[in-house]
């Protein structure tokens, strides 16, 4: 039985995750913030990863070949197709799913009342830090990767729990979870590995289960893993070998598995420390990581073990990402997002035991820091917004581009609000062939230097500003842009 205490916090709870969940809906049209990432990241990202559905809802035409979003996040897309058909293509359309969709799956564990994996902690902690306040509400894949693990985590912790019931079904709806992310975006793949280590250290640590049923616990979970791989690989990989072994050749994020990638993992690890909106969350992520080894040994509650312990498994299952050369912010939500919830378990364990009642005004010390440096960086992103995209997307809505084409990799960008078949350019990748013989864009939009597409125009011969009629030029975050109507 919950205590009426807790009764009372998961009461709270549910009010403070829709009043965060409303707390979003003043960005759903705004720029994403110039300072979430040093790359393009959600300024042209989001808009690429629906150019294909676009182009679908509005020719009918599916192609391949003219994203590499598809291939890499097919569940994703799949499941932007309904709300831009019937709500209508915009960006907004898209952020709404993202959010909706992710604070559905936190929202379904709150009516489990689970003490770990819902409470005031991880609302105040967790969905208001930074990264993943901000990644939420954007048209990416990297937030519903997140809300699917971490859904997942909780139906594992269940599932090892040997007081709980049907926990076979619940291992394989978990694994299901996991699988669901990778769908989402490729790179979530390392997720399949978080059940065998949360299994494993289960039987290592803690020890309270039944061997036979442990052991086809474990089975369960290698056969479920082993079917969602297949499933992926035969319905997706196969059909599409020729253009995912393309995409993924030339993906710039790649695993490096040398003592290179080692040292990586310690720089990074470093830069978790000197990143001002997560720094406070990784310092108390040490001292309540110590208090974690403490509460193990003391053999603390067992929801409380298992809870950590399958969370403490996902940010293990996150390091070989640590070891990339490129590793934009978005690819880090993740990270932060497990990190934090470690820091919220074993806070909220803390706050609720009364053989720790004499540390409670630490526990509210360390909360409120938490909250309070979240808060900022919410004041600071909201007085900071703009709304240049939007501006932009409105100007072309005023124009008649139905069969006509828009290209570049910040054209799916500004161009949401019509419907200009629309695709971007890289060189030596995609599109970058004959690009004014037989494409013929009626629009081109690249940075003047063109880095975004590796100079893709410069290096086929086209001097932009020669064949453009009139060049507009704008500033889209950190980056300048030019708009060439091109003339023939």
């Amino acid at each position: 039985m919950i205590p009426l205490q807790q009764k009372f916090s998961g009461h709270f709870t549910l009010i403070a995750m829709l009043v965060v969940m409303a707390m979003h809906i003043p960005f759903l049209h705004s720029d994403p913030d110039v300072n979430i990432s040093a790359s393009r990241d959600a300024f042209s990202d989001e808009a690429l990863h629906a150019g294909q559905v676009r182009n679908y809802l509005n020719y009918g035409t599916l192609k391949m070949d003219e994203y590499d979003n598809l291939i890499k996040t097919p569940l994703l897309e799949a499941i932007y197709f309904l709300p831009l058909k019937f709500i209508g293509i915009h960006s907004s359309t898209t952020r709404l799913t993202v959010l909706c969709l992710s604070f559905l799956m936190l929202l379904l564990i709150w009516f489990r009342r689970d003490i770990y994996f819902s409470n005031m902690f991880i609302v105040g902690i967790v969905l208001l830090n930074y990264y993943v306040f901000n990644y939420a509400h954007y048209g990416l894949a990297e937030m519903l990767c997140t809300a699917f693990i971490f859904s997942g985590c909780y139906l594992l912790q269940i599932s090892i729990n040997a007081a709980s019931k049907k926990r076979i079904v619940k291992m394989i709806f978990a694994n299901a979870l996991f699988a669901a992310a990778y769908y989402t975006k490729f790179i979530s793949l390392y997720a399949l590995v978080i059940p065998i280590a949360a299994l494993t250290l289960d039987y290592l640590l803690i020890k309270d289960d039944d061997k036979s049923l442990h052991g086809k616990l474990l089975i369960t979970s290698i056969a479920s893993i082993l079917f969602f791989m297949l499933l992926y690989i035969v319905a997706w990989i196969l059909p599409n070998y020729d253009n995912f072994i393309f995409v993924y050749k030339h993906q710039p994020a790649q695993l490096d598995l040398s003592l290179t990638g080692a040292y990586r993992i310690l720089l990074h690890i470093i830069g978790i420390f000197k990143t001002p909106s997560v720094a406070i969350g990784a310092i108390l992520f040490v001292f309540t990581f110590l208090i974690a080894i403490y509460l193990f040994i003391k053999k603390a509650s067992l929801s409380f073990r298992k809870s950590y312990l399958v969370i403490f498994c996902w940010l293990l299952c996150e390091l070989p990402k640590l070891t990339m050369g490129y590793l934009p912010s978005r690819y880090m939500v993740s990270v932060y997002f497990a990190i934090l919830v470690l820091v919220s378990i074993v806070l909220n364990y803390l706050y609720f035991e009364k053989e720790f009642s004499k540390y409670k005004p630490v526990v509210i010390a360390a909360t409120v820091l938490l909250l309070l440096s979240n808060l900022f960086f919410y004041y600071k992103t909201y007085t900071q917004r703009k709304f240049t995209i939007a501006q932009w997307n409105e100007y072309f809505s005023h124009y008649d581009l139905l069969n006509k084409k828009v290209i570049g990799p910040w054209a799916p960008s500004l161009t949401w609000e019509c419907k200009a078949y629309t695709y971007p350019v890289w060189y030596d990748f995609m599109n970058d062939k004959e690009i004014l013989t037989k494409q013929k864009p009626v629009v081109i939009i690249s940075e003047p230097g063109e880095e975004e597409s590796s100079n893709a125009f410069k290096l086929n011969g086209i001097d932009l500003n020669q064949h453009a009629d009139s060049v507009i030029k704008t500033h889209i975050g950190s980056w300048d842009v030019n708009i060439y109507w091109i003339k023939y």
